[in-house]
């Protein structure tokens, strides 16, 4: 299915870091927009904004059989230089909104909101003893243990530690940290997590942070102890998971070359693994990527923004059959 343009282009205007949830059929979209800079990726003065839809004209959206759909968009929160929006659904009347705060060498704070709908009114700053939290990455969800956090930052006990991926659970107040997975694998370091249940095992998905960059797979049965993991993907960051029926979908941003890159998926463990291009782009390749996946209705739809070679990223979705 053709990509469909949800936020429309404006020059200097760079929106990014898309996801969503539906609730009582509305689909309700996040996304972070900024102001184009040359000298900070991902731009200056970023908000958290919010779009939501009707579940039927979002669908017929995607689909190309409407062009012309009602929807409303919201600045949920703008202070300084808002930087992510991760929504997830915890509980049918349990949502959680991750956002930070981002200034290079000033500031990095990270939020989460909780809310009984996606309307976020207010968010908490999240600290934990021991920890220097970078940011939160992927889908959150509900365990035995309690709501799951994925997140990366750095362990302070150890003096040599660098970033890694980190599992954080809280009850909705307390936070503390319930699983670290490796990091720093071959002189790499590993950050961006996103992880999902799948045949009775946890499946941990996690970006390599140094070029050529890549992504690995981790695996638990209880989310605290992890296998030493192995490297799915090369050439590729930015994975977010699902699973759909029998299966998993990653999708990814795909590094072809230096001046070429995708947004792609796979479902993975099958015999034929196979990379899908979604839509090619050009420039820099941080300036697009970062999908979120999910079901509305009976169709699988995966979000995430894509430049021009403007610098002025749009927010798109598409259909996967």
């Amino acid at each position: 299915m053709r990509p469909v343009v949800l936020t429309p282009h404006k020059d200097g205007i760079y929106s990014s870091f898309p996801t969503f949830v539906t609730y009582k059929d509305k689909v309700y979209l996040f996304y972070r927009e900024g102001i184009r800079n040359f000298r900070q990726v991902h731009g200056l003065f970023g908000k958290v904004k919010r779009m939501m839809f009707n579940e039927n004209d979002f669908i017929n959206l995607l689909q190309g059989k409407s062009i012309n759909i009602s929807s409303s968009e919201d600045i949920i929160f703008a202070d300084e230089n808002e930087l992510d929006a991760i929504v997830s659904k915890l509980e049918d009347n349990l949502f959680a909104l991750c956002t930070r705060v981002y200034l290079k060498g000033v500031k990095n704070i990270c939020y989460v909101s909780f809310s009984s709908t996606p309307d976020f009114t207010s968010r908490t700053k999240i600290k934990i003893k021991d920890i220097i939290l970078s940011a939160f990455y992927g889908k959150a969800f509900k365990s035995r243990y309690g709501y799951i956090f994925p997140a990366y930052g750095v362990i302070c006990k150890n003096r040599d530690e660098v970033q890694r991926p980190l599992l954080l659970v809280t009850d909705g107040e307390y936070w503390d940290i319930l699983a670290a997975l490796p990091t720093k694998i071959n002189g790499n370091i590993l950050n961006e997590t996103s992880l999902v249940f799948y045949k009775n095992l946890w499946h941990a998905f996690v970006r390599e942070d140094n070029p050529p960059y890549g992504i690995w797979h981790f695996v638990s049965d209880n989310l605290l102890n992890w296998d030493k993991g192995k490297k799915l993907f090369f050439s590729a960051h930015a994975p977010m998971a699902f699973v759909d029926g029998d299966k998993i979908i990653l999708a990814f941003r795909y590094i072809l070359s230096q001046k070429e890159f995708a947004i792609a998926y796979s479902y993975l463990f099958e015999e034929d693994l196979k990379i899908n291009i979604i839509e090619y782009y050009q420039g820099n390749c941080f300036d697009g990527g970062y999908c979120d996946i999910g079901k509305i209705k009976k169709y699988l739809v995966i979000l995430y923004y894509h430049d021009s070679g403007l610098s002025s990223p749009v927010i798109k979705g598409t259909l996967i059959h």
